[in-house]
């Protein structure tokens, strides 16, 4: 439909390329970002592992809600450079 936008939240492992976890919404919120990293981590049994999380540099992934949840799970966080066209690592 024109003038219809999806956001796409996708969690890429940058070692093996393995899409770990993805989800598609209407709007963009750091409430369903984090609860996406949040089942992630539960369905990987990854836990335990040093993480990090390297984003775009998005009003989402600023968000109190998500940046709480990633302190939970002692996930480092790293935001893309603004204003940056390339922040974002690829997906395969």
């Amino acid at each position: 439909m024109r003038g219809q936008y999806y956001y796409l939240y996708l969690i890429e492992d940058i070692y093996t390329h393995k899409v770990v976890g993805w989800e598609v919404y209407e709007q963009e919120s750091g409430e369903w970002a984090a609860e996406l990293i949040h089942r992630t981590v539960l369905g990987e049994r990854c836990a335990r592992q040093p993480m990090m999380l390297h984003s775009g540099n998005g009003a989402s992934m600023k968000l109190v809600a998500l940046l709480s949840k990633l302190y939970h799970l002692s996930i480092t966080p790293s935001l893309g450079g603004p204003r940056v066209s390339n922040d974002n690592p690829g997906s395969a």
